[in-house]
């Protein structure tokens, strides 16, 4: 298991973030392959006046690249581009008596956009031996949510790309991890047997 953990910080030109942002508004989609599986996406299904917010998966292929604010999402302005700067990666494994070890039989992606914090200064580009600066916006024991300031591509700037990991048990047999792919919502998958 993994928390908050910087992959790195990237300063970019206006004219790379007015390219994040086309790609946003055109629905660009990540492919990210683990063992041969293709990611699931984790999303947020948004709360009502019936129910809370809740966690859920869908399957289809990728997950985006950003997404677009609006009047409904909370601290957003209306048609400005968020990236998707950190990513929560949950691992699903199965043990079997009739093998030794773990296979892993799902992989889940669960994208945030965040605005990171931090205390302190970057070391300078190659120097290999200085530490990053530490978080403010997320440590292990308070890890990214989606109630954090999101991570604008309007102007000019830095971007944090931070990443979780997370293992859990699946019931899930290593002969069935494609099962669920059967009911991807995307409707541009072509199964052929």
């Amino acid at each position: 298991e993994e928390s908050c953990k910087v992959l790195c910080r990237m300063v970019y030109s206006k004219e790379e973030m007015k390219l994040f942002a086309d790609k946003i508004n055109e629905d660009y989609r990540v492919n990210w392959i683990v063992d041969n599986l293709p990611a699931a996406t984790r999303v947020v299904e948004p709360a009502t006046a019936e129910s809370p917010s809740r966690i859920i998966t869908i399957y289809e292929r990728g997950f985006p690249l950003g997404f677009r604010g609006s009047a409904d999402i909370p601290g957003t302005l209306e048609n400005v581009a968020y990236v998707y700067n950190h990513h929560r990666l949950v691992l699903k494994y199965h043990t079997d008596p009739a093998f030794e070890g773990a296979r892993i039989v799902g992989f889940e992606v669960e994208p945030f956009s965040v605005k990171h914090a931090y205390s302190g200064a970057w070391p300078a580009p190659g120097d290999g031996a200085a530490t990053t600066p530490a978080l403010q916006t997320c440590t292990p024991a308070a890890p990214v949510s989606h109630d954090l300031a999101p991570q604008p591509v309007v102007e000019a700037g830095e971007v944090v790309w931070t990443y979780d990991i997370k293992w859990e048990y699946s019931d899930v047999k290593w002969a069935s991890r494609w099962d669920v792919y059967l009911y991807a919502t995307d409707e541009q998958i072509h199964w052929f047997s």
